[in-house]
């Protein structure tokens, strides 16, 4: 797995170590000898992606945003490190440091390779919501849900949580939501400045993610689009704490201090039923956990990769923060 990323970019291509996706797209067509109309079309006979000449020079000039089907299409037409596209020299390092991936980085790997068997089973689904009907009707089930949602349940119930709520009750005011974000000015940086290769992978599906202090307080949140982001009930100062809004990604990973991933009704509160979301711990320079990276969801439109990409991104933060 630790293998350096491999490329058909010439060492003359003229693009530097800190170049754009821009520059890498534009020194993948001028190494083949291609011009803006060969290059369109070489995507669709070799990846089945059309394109026009006329976006081609849009992307490579930075007037528009590559959609992330694009990236993938250059990847396969030409036999380019999709990785080094989106991270240029970065790639090798980022390829190899998934060679040693820490202990957190294990568990979530049987959590996906769980959630592959799970997702598209309608009887699985089925039988978490009655587990879960039973415990808010009774605190006790004979359904086969999870220990660690049974657990997450518990101290739900524990906290007076009620699963009928909506959204977090309690939200900082601006002025201690602004002292929070101050106190975590480093978490926060280098949180935002990872999502945006995040975001150009998942632009073509519908999520919102967003991070938390090590109290569960929402410091930002980002989305597919604005209207999606209005919808949400993840807003910035809402305490997403196990004590305040019960089984949820980014509570449920601060209780247990590992990334968890939560699907449908196996979240405390109702509200929270159609979706599927994964928490995962950002660890600071001493070990310690300093908040968690939550991405969130449909049920309906649930990758697995997505929720895969969001865990690697909070395992790359997590290294910056230690160095």
């Amino acid at each position: 797995m630790a293998t350096a990323p491999t490329s058909n970019v010439s060492e003359e291509s003229p693009i530097s170590p800190d170049s754009s996706l821009a520059a890498r797209l534009a020194s993948v067509r001028r190494d083949r000898e291609l011009s803006l109309r060969g290059f369109a079309e070489r995507l669709g006979e070799e990846a089945a992606y059309d394109v026009s000449y006329s976006s081609v020079r849009d992307y490579e000039q930075e007037g528009s945003s590559p959609p992330a089907r694009y990236v993938e299409a250059v990847s396969e037409a030409f036999g380019v490190d999709p990785v080094w596209l989106l991270r240029g020299e970065e790639a090798g390092g980022w390829r190899a440091g998934l060679g040693s991936l820490p202990h957190v980085q294990r568990e979530f790997e049987e959590l996906v390779n769980w959630l592959r068997d799970r997702m598209p089973a309608e009887e699985h689904a089925e039988l978490v919501r009655r587990g879960w009907e039973q415990f808010t009707a009774r605190s006790e089930t004979d359904h086969p849900v999870r220990d660690v949602v049974i657990r997450s349940w518990r101290r739900s119930v524990a906290a007076s949580v009620d699963p009928g709520k909506d959204c977090p009750e309690d939200r900082l005011n601006e002025s201690e939501l602004a002292r929070r974000r101050s106190k975590n000015a480093d978490l926060v940086t280098r949180t935002e400045q990872h999502l945006d290769w995040l975001e150009l992978l998942l632009q073509d599906h519908e999520y919102t993610v967003g991070l938390t202090d090590s109290d569960g307080y929402m410091l930002f949140t980002r989305a597919t689009s604005d209207e999606l982001l209005e919808r949400s009930v993840v807003r910035p100062g809402h305490d997403w704490s196990e004590e305040s809004m019960g089984t949820s990604g980014p509570g449920l990973a601060l209780a247990e201090e590992k990334p968890v991933i939560l699907i449908g009704a196996e979240h405390y509160a109702r509200a929270l039923h159609d979706v599927t979301c994964v928490g995962c711990p950002v660890l600071g320079a001493d070990g310690q956990l300093r908040g968690v990276l939550s991405l969130a969801m449909p049920v309906r439109s649930t990758k697995p990769l997505a929720l895969a990409l969001a865990c690697y991104t909070t395992w790359t933060i997590s290294e910056t923060m230690q160095r």
